[in-house]
């Protein structure tokens, strides 16, 4: 006795398998973009950091060279340095009636933050001139580490 199917039946079956490979042949093409748009994420990530690390080479470059032109102008120039990554002034340049707090930037380069903040308390003449004594300290001492190793056994 042999089973029959219905025509209805086969088209079930078949409409059945279609949609499930019309779905799976959707999230396909979604994983597909996914990780092509993930890869675009990627490209553009590594042009931005490869023109970050330029950009700073260049700021780094003017710097240097504004440094040296401004050299000229002033009797005295003192150049900063400063432990922030980001430093918000260069230099100082002083002449006989002026003192000048100077930032040096690349053409069209917009100020950080900070430089606004500083600038902005040398604008609102929030500035003081402090002398700060130091003195070393009297019991300083320096050891060698072999030696202090013996003593810890």
């Amino acid at each position: 006795m042999a089973i029959e199917i219905q025509t209805e039946t086969w088209y079930v079956i078949w409409s059945v398998v279609i949609t499930a490979i019309i779905g799976l042949l959707a999230v396909i093409v979604k994983l597909y973009q996914k990780y092509k748009d993930i890869q675009n994420q990627l490209k553009e990530r590594g042009r931005q950091s490869r023109q970050m690390g330029i950009n700073e080479i260049k700021g780094g470059i003017h710097q240097i060279l504004g440094t040296f032109s401004l050299l000229n102008e002033y009797d005295e120039v003192m150049l900063l340095s400063s432990t922030a990554g980001n430093a918000s002034l260069d230099l100082i340049g002083v002449n006989q009636d002026i003192m000048d707090f100077i930032e040096i930037k690349t053409k069209g380069a917009s100020l950080t933050k900070g430089e606004k903040k500083v600038k902005r308390l040398v604008e609102e003449k929030m500035i003081r001139y402090r002398i700060v004594d130091a003195e070393l300290p009297v019991d300083f001492t320096i050891e060698d580490r072999n030696s202090q190793n013996n003593a810890e056994k």
